[in-house]
């Protein structure tokens, strides 16, 4: 699984494996996180349900389109978020 990686004001990279490797906060100059581009098709009855989980799950939102009565939803969403729990919450 895709971690973390924490630049440090001694510039040294830390890839993160457990909160507890966390450095202090005054050691960070930059943390780095892999995110994806997601697209969602779906009926647009649930677009209100599905823009609510992405921002939930630290989304940024980069398009929306209508096509008859579907949605197409383009999000870029950290891969954490999106590995966790999003595909049974989103199909519920």
């Amino acid at each position: 699984m895709a971690r973390p990686i924490i630049d440090k004001t001694d510039n040294t990279l830390t890839e993160l494996h457990n909160p507890a490797d966390w450095p202090e906060k005054t050691k960070i100059t930059e943390i780095r996180e892999p995110w994806i581009n997601a697209t969602i098709f779906s009926p647009d009855n649930y677009l209100g349900s599905i823009l609510k989980l992405c921002i939930e799950k630290r989304g940024v939102q980069k398009d929306i389109n209508f096509a008859g009565n579907r949605v197409v939803v383009n999000f870029l969403l950290p891969l954490n978020e999106v590995i966790f729990d999003f595909h049974d919450r989103i199909k519920s």
